[in-house]
C-alpha cells in the first residue's frame, strides 16, 4: 500500500495517447460521444450496467465498448455533469489493488476501435470529477486511486505514450509526461464537482495542447511540442489501479479533424547519408535530391543517400562499372559517378590520351589512343590529354664536338648536322666526359726560318699562322720542315709504292715523247 506523510492525498488522472496535438483545428468527424445515457442514441446505457458484466452487474451489449480484465466500472445515476447518468469508478473490495500505470492496470474498458485511420488531429475532451479529499484513503491511510485515460493507435509503427497528469493535493494540478513538468495549470476540485479537460493533438504541426475549465470558464491553456512516434488515435482506454477514491467521468467526445497536408520529407542529396524531416509540406520539398512522403514521421520511411552507377574507367581496365555505388565509394581519380543511374545508361569506356613518340627523327603525336596502345620504348601517353595539350619533342642528347670539347644538348639532327660531333641519346653533359680530339702541331714559321717544331696538342691551341694541325697524330707520324711544308712519314711499303709509282709515269712519258718523234 502507498503511504502519504501528514495524511497529505496525491490523486492523479492521467490522459494518454499515441498521437500529437494543437488548438483550433476544424472538426472534421465525431468519433464517439456519449453522457452514457440509456437513450439508444446515446449507447443505450442504463442505471447499473457494467461494460465487462462482473461484480454482480449485467454488461451492456449494445454500448459496442469492449471489455478487458474489467470488474468494478459502472452507471450511476447520483453525479452527473450533464442528464441523468455517468460512468464511476470505485475500488472492487474483491480484488486486490496494485501499484500500476496505463496499461497494466487491472481494470481496463476501452471505446469501440476505429481501425486504421488517416493521419489527422484528434480532440478528446470530458467531464471529470473526484470525491472528497479525505475520502481517497482507506481505514490504514493509504492514498487516493489513479485513473488513467489511454489514446491507442494499435496499427502505429512504434507506438509511444503523451499523458496529461492531473496531480492532487488539495489542488489539482496539470501536468504533462512529455517533458515530466507542471504544464502551469491547476484547479480546486470540490467534492464531486466536475471540471472539463481537453486534449488536442495534431500531428500535422507536431503539437498538442492542454485546454482546462472550471465552472467560471478556461482556467488554462498551454501548447507543447510532442515528439512521439504514433500519429493517429483509434481507440480511448479507461484504466483503473483499483485503489481508494471515486471518480465519475461524463460526457465524452472524440472529434477528428482534416487530414493532414504535411509528411516527411527525405534529403539522397550525395554525400549526405539521407536526411529525414518532418513535418514537410509538399511545396517545400521539392529538389534535385528531395522526396516527399505522406507519413508524417521518418520512422515509416526509407530514406538512404542516393546511390549511383560508378563507371572505373582507368588504364587497363576496359571501362569497368558498377551500379548501386555511394558517392563516397567512387571517387577515384578515374570514376565517375552518375546519380540515380544503373551501369546500362551510361557510356563507361577506358580513358583514352595522347601519344607521342620521342623517337630520334620522329617526334610525332597522335590522339585518342589507349594506354595499352602507347608501349614503344620511346612513346609517352599522357591520360586525358591531346597532342595540343602536351609538349611532343624528340628525344635529346649529349652533343659532344671533339674538335673542340664544347658539349651542348640537342637533337640527334641537329648534333650530326656539326662535323666531328658524338651523340648520346638522353644523357647530359655532366653524365659523360667530352674533351678535345688531340694532333701533330706543326710551327714551320719559328724565328730560324730554317727551322720548324712540333708539338702534340689540341685544335685550339695550333692557333699559329704557320702552324699544321694533323688529327689524332704524333709528331713522329709527320714531317716537318722549314719551308713551310708538312710531308707525312710513311712507311717502308709505302715508299716502294711510291718509287714503282714513279718509275711507271717516267715510262710512260719518255713512251710519248718517242712517239711524237716518230
Amino acid at each position: 500500500m502507498r503511504q502519504v506523510a501528514n495524511l497529505q492525498t496525491i490523486t492523479r488522472i492521467v490522459v494518454c495517447a499515441f498521437a500529437f496535438g494543437v488548438s483550433g483545428f476544424a472538426i472534421a468527424q465525431t468519433v464517439e460521444s456519449t453522457g452514457f445515457e440509456s437513450d439508444a442514441a446515446d449507447g443505450g446505457w442504463e442505471a447499473g450496467f457494467s461494460v465487462c458484466g462482473s461484480g454482480g452487474l449485467t454488461p451492456n451489449p449494445n454500448s459496442g465498448w469492449a471489455s478487458t480484465l474489467c470488474t468494478e466500472p459502472h452507471i450511476e445515476t447520483n453525479n452527473s455533469a450533464s442528464g441523468t447518468q455517468h460512468l464511476r469508478f470505485v475500488r472492487d473490495p474483491t480484488i486486490d489493488s496494485v501499484r500500476c500505470e496505463f496499461l497494466d492496470c487491472p481494470n481496463q474498458i476501452a471505446t469501440p476501435p476505429q481501425g486504421p485511420q488517416p493521419v489527422a488531429p484528434t480532440r478528446i475532451s470530458f467531464d471529470i470529477a473526484t470525491d472528497a479529499f479525505q475520502s481517497c484513503f482507506s481505514e490504514s491511510g493509504s492514498s487516493a486511486a489513479d485513473l488513467f485515460v489511454i489514446a491507442t493507435s494499435a496499427s502505429e509503427i512504434e507506438p509511444s505514450t503523451a499523458s496529461v497528469r492531473f496531480h492532487r493535493e488539495e489542488v489539482v494540478f496539470v501536468s504533462s509526461n512529455i517533458a515530466g513538468e507542471e504544464v502551469g495549470l491547476a484547479f480546486v476540485s470540490g467534492f464531486l464537482r466536475y471540471d472539463r479537460m481537453e486534449i488536442e493533438l495534431d500531428p500535422c504541426t507536431n503539437t498538442q495542447t492542454y485546454i482546462l475549465y472550471d465552472l467560471s470558464g478556461v482556467v488554462g491553456k498551454v501548447v507543447q511540442n510532442f515528439d512521439g512516434k504514433s500519429l493517429t488515435v483509434e481507440q480511448v482506454i479507461f484504466s483503473h489501479d483499483n485503489f481508494y477514491c471515486t471518480w465519475d467521468i461524463d460526457n465524452l467526445v472524440i472529434e477528428r479533424g482534416e487530414p493532414c497536408e504535411a509528411g516527411s520529407c527525405c534529403d539522397r542529396a550525395p554525400g549526405r547519408g539521407g536526411v529525414c524531416s518532418e513535418f514537410v509540406l509538399p511545396q517545400d520539398c521539392v529538389g534535385e535530391f528531395l522526396e516527399w512522403h505522406e507519413p508524417l514521421r521518418c520512422a515509416g520511411v526509407v530514406c538512404g543517400e542516393i546511390t549511383g552507377s560508378c563507371c572505373d574507367n582507368s588504364p587497363g581496365t576496359g571501362g569497368a562499372c558498377t551500379n548501386d555505388v555511394l558517392i563516397g565509394d567512387c571517387g577515384g581519380g578515374n570514376q565517375n559517378w552518375t546519380p540515380g543511374a544503373l551501369c546500362g545508361e551510361v557510356v563507361c569506356e577506358e580513358v583514352t590520351g595522347a601519344c607521342c613518340d620521342r623517337t630520334p627523327g620522329q617526334g610525332s603525336c597522335l590522339n585518342g589512343l589507349l594506354a595499352s596502345d602507347c608501349v614503344g620504348a620511346n612513346e609517352v601517353w599522357t591520360i586525358n590529354a591531346t597532342c595540343d595539350d602536351v609538349t611532343c619533342n624528340e628525344i635529346e642528347g649529349a652533343c659532344c664536338n671533339t674538335l673542340s670539347g664544347d658539349c651542348v644538348l640537342s637533337t640527334i639532327g641537329d648534333c650530326l648536322a656539326t662535323k666531328s660531333t658524338i651523340w648520346a641519346s638522353e644523357s647530359t653533359c655532366a653524365e659523360g666526359e667530352c674533351t678535345a680530339a688531340t694532333g701533330a702541331c706543326c710551327d714551320s714559321g719559328s724565328e730560324d726560318p730554317t727551322l720548324a717544331t712540333c708539338t702534340t696538342t689540341t685544335l685550339a691551341t695550333c692557333d699559329c699562322i704557320k702552324c699544321t694541325w694533323t688529327r689524332d697524330a704524333d709528331c713522329s707520324d709527320v714531317l716537318c720542315d722549314a719551308n713551310f711544308q708538312v710531308i707525312p712519314a710513311v712507311s717502308e711499303w709505302g715508299l716502294a709504292i711510291l718509287a714503282l709509282t714513279l718509275l711507271v709515269c717516267a715510262k710512260v712519258g719518255a713512251y710519248r715523247t718517242n712517239a711524237r718523234r716518230a
